[in-house]
């Protein structure tokens, strides 16, 4: 083992017999994910599908609707409204005693901690073995999240507390009306629009006792000798509220208050800051269904790909006897894997398609089945004519 500062570098090595065995554990592990990937890319493609119709559905059967008054007609309506989020009363932080004419208020706790990071490169050994460099790193962060140091694999020197003396943690004010309506709490905590505002010498003043060994720094109040060079442990704790202003909703009416419209695929309740446009509130909704869906299609690709790696890896641990030709079949194998994978996927989703969009679903499919038939047939032709 090496050190240097707060690295540390450490070689090991693992026998032809052992790559061999690891190999093959990992192969079972890669099976479960590619079984995983399956269902997770068939749900995603379901989900998407019916949020979408969800929100079509929705907006073809909205009304718009004047928020200075109720209007007993429009109950259990889907409704758009706006107009000024306002509460009479401050919201509280008790712990500071930070009291702000907000509708939300929220404390993040940031404490000073180490972090560990890793960097590992292996290499291949004639004989099947091989060995292995990893190196450490560790450094000093602020963070809003408390680090386990007991996992870190050099913990000592790099311990960090085991807890905060404060938790991040949201208010919410207790009565927050839309003129003539009052919004429930589900539509408050889609308000998300903090901006932060800084803490005072005037406002440490009135900071309850058990908390009096706090200064002002940079805005925030700041537990620990000397912000200019903080010591792990250090915590700063910043503020940040949502002032009353204009907002846009879509929900159902129910009597004063809002709550979610259920169509037949799906809840529909979309809240916004400022005045927005129906149209743009279900664009913007929509936009977010294509995101989330792209995200998910990655994440379900990702692990069919890792999956046939991994199964893979057993061919190529053998083949490590001569580290050339490991390289050269664990090359192979990532190319199959990538074309592998990047198919199933495409069949996985064209399959789901073709339960719930038959019309793009199975024009899709033939697409795929076509795509793999060339595929085959320019495989065999070079195969016949080298």
């Amino acid at each position: 083992m090496v050190m240097g500062g707060d690295n540390f570098t450490e070689v090991t090595g693992n026998s032809c017999c052992g790559n061999v065995v690891g190999s093959c554990i990992g192969a079972l592990i890669g099976i479960v994910m590619l079984i995983v990937s399956f269902p997770l890319l068939w749900w995603n493609e379901s989900r998407a599908v019916e949020r979408e119709r969800a929100l079509g559905e929705a907006q073809g059967i909205v009304v718009s609707a004047q928020a200075d008054s109720v209007n007993s007609a429009n109950e259990d309506k889907l409704v758009y409204l706006t107009g000024a989020a306002d509460t009479k009363n401050a919201v509280l932080d008790k712990t500071f005693n930070v009291s702000r004419k907000a509708l939300r208020l929220k404390r993040t706790v940031e404490m000073y901690q180490w972090e560990e990071t890793k960097e590992s490169e292996t290499q291949k050994d004639f004989g099947g073995g091989s060995h292995t460099v990893t190196t450490y790193h560790y450094q000093k962060k602020w963070s809003d999240q408390l680090i386990d140091s007991s996992s870190f694999h050099h913990a000592e020197g790099h311990s960090n507390p085991e807890s905060k003396p404060f938790e991040t943690k949201e208010f919410t004010a207790n009565k927050v009306t839309l003129n003539a309506f009052t919004l429930p709490p589900f539509l408050l905590e889609k308000m998300t629009w903090y901006s932060e505002f800084p803490v005072s010498d005037e406002m440490l003043a009135h900071v309850p006792s058990g908390t009096k060994d706090l200064q002002v720094v940079d805005g925030k109040f700041y537990r620990g000798n000397d912000a200019d060079a903080p010591k792990v442990g250090d915590v700063r704790v910043g503020f940040a509220s949502i002032p009353p202003g204009p907002i846009s909703l879509v929900a159902k009416q129910t009597g004063s208050s809002f709550a979610a419209y259920h169509t037949a695929h799906g809840e529909v309740a979309l809240l916004q800051s400022g005045v927005v446009a129906v149209a743009d509130m279900f664009q913007k909704a929509r936009d977010e269904n294509t995101v989330l869906t792209w995200v998910l299609r990655g994440v379900g690709w990702f692990l069919m790909l890792l999956g046939i790696l991994l199964a893979f890896n057993p061919a190529a641990a053998v083949a490590n006897v001569i580290p050339l030709l490991g390289d050269l079949i664990g090359f192979a194998a990532f190319i199959a894997a990538l074309f592998i994978s990047i198919a199933l996927a495409f069949f996985t989703i064209a399959l789901a398609w073709v339960t719930v969009r038959p019309l793009l679903g199975i024009p899709m499919l033939l697409a795929g089945v076509g795509l793999l038939v060339l595929g085959l047939r320019m495989r065999g032709r070079r195969r016949q004519y080298p």
